[in-house]
């Protein structure tokens, strides 16, 4: 399956949508839209793959790569999909070390010697 039948798919389960005709409603586009990117006839707009990403609970910009690697020609396509490889990779690293809530306690993980917020 293409990358953005993957998304659609996705978009569908995280929203409890039943129909594209659903989906398309749900993203703002139309049915015939849906059907072009399900169908492999064309790729949506980067704006829209973005939505759609933010839709299906996703990341956006790991989805604006796969969708771009699709997209390009088969020269290019290989920089794209070392993107999405570094864009996992920098994920799974964030991920491990944990989402650090204030300043404070990214200076923790940074090792940077700041307490509080710096102040504007």
């Amino acid at each position: 399956m293409s990358a953005i039948g993957q998304l659609l798919d996705k978009c569908k389960a995280n929203k409890g949508l039943k129909s594209d005709s659903a989906l398309a409603e749900a993203a703002g586009v139309t049915k015939g839209s849906v059907s072009n990117w399900r169908h492999d006839r064309n790729l949506p707009a980067p704006h829209v793959v973005a939505r759609l990403a933010a839709m299906a609970g996703e990341d956006q910009l790991a989805w604006l790569a796969k969708v771009e690697a699709q997209r390009a020609e088969p020269a290019d396509k290989q920089v794209w999909d070392r993107l999405v490889t570094r864009l996992a990779t920098a994920a799974v690293i964030v991920l491990a070390m944990g989402m650090p809530r204030s300043h404070a306690e990214m200076a923790k993980h940074l090792d940077v010697g700041f307490s509080t917020a710096p102040s504007i």
